[in-house]
């Protein structure tokens, strides 16, 4: 009887060891990802920050960011890299990671647009810690209310206009 649980037990055993591993190896996968933290050091960044004249006020400051989905919320969070201060404005810091891409396309410039509604700085400083330089971005937002009150106001200025010359040709009695 013992002797047929054995390899059960030992199959067990070995799962669980394989589990443990494969498991550690996701997390901690996830985990270099999120934090890009191999591509750079804070004191690096740090550094550049100073030398450009901005002072580091905290590192992965969060916000909290409520998703309703199907009438269920859900609390998420966007993480900054950093937020800095220069001058009495405050600033969100992403730094640049070697493998992202311009920032005018695709995904990072979605990360920087969600950090700005976010965290609602002066601007957003994006660092590049290879070349050690910071550009720094803002977002303008057009609305769709501007559009729609051109969309009016434009073709009334155009008949007023037409009624003005009308209303001239009869003064001088063209018409």
């Amino acid at each position: 009887m013992i002797q047929s649980l054995l390899p059960l037990l030992f199959g067990i055993v070995i799962g669980l060891v394989l589990f443990y591993f494969i498991s550690r190896s996701l997390t901690s996968r996830s985990a270099e990802t999120d934090f890009k933290s191999a591509s750079y050091n804070d004191a690096e960044i740090e550094n550049i920050l100073v030398r450009n004249g901005y002072t580091l006020k905290e590192k992965g400051e969060k916000a909290a960011l409520t998703v309703e989905l199907d009438g269920k919320s859900h609390l998420n969070f966007l993480v900054a890299d950093f937020t800095a201060e220069k001058e009495k404005k405050e600033y969100v810091v992403h730094v640049r990671a070697t493998d992202e891409a311009d920032p005018l396309s695709g995904n990072l410039r979605q990360k920087l647009i969600e950090l700005d509604y976010a965290f609602q700085p002066e601007a957003i400083l994006l660092i590049d810690p290879a070349a050690g330089t910071i550009q720094k971005i803002f977002f303008k937002l057009e609305r769709a209310e501007r559009d729609n009150f051109m969309k009016f106001f434009i073709p009334l200025f155009i008949f007023l206009i037409i009624i003005g010359i009308i209303s001239l040709f009869v003064l001088v009695k063209l018409i």
